[in-house]
């Protein structure tokens, strides 16, 4: 597990083989650019967010989310 900007997201999974999904905090998200995810075609990006609306849910849709969780989270909806 670590932190990373999105440009070290994207290096990351271009050089390895080890990056095995995205966990993003969708505040954090709304601040940044999600362009490099749409190069991350191979890597689950998982979005989690505080809140569950119709909005936040068509953001983490839209920059190609594979799911979406909201806190607190839990383990077993995180494996699935």
């Amino acid at each position: 597990i670590s932190c990373a900007t999105m440009n070290e997201l994207l290096l990351l999974a271009q050089r390895s083989n080890y990056l095995g999904a995205v966990l993003l905090d969708m505040e954090y998200c709304q601040k940044q650019d999600l362009g490099p995810l749409q190069q991350m075609d191979k890597v689950p990006v998982v979005f989690i967010s505080k809140t569950d609306d119709i909005e936040t849910r068509l953001f983490a849709a839209r920059s190609k989310g594979q799911a979406f969780l909201t806190e607190p989270i839990e383990i077993t909806h995180l494996i699935e």
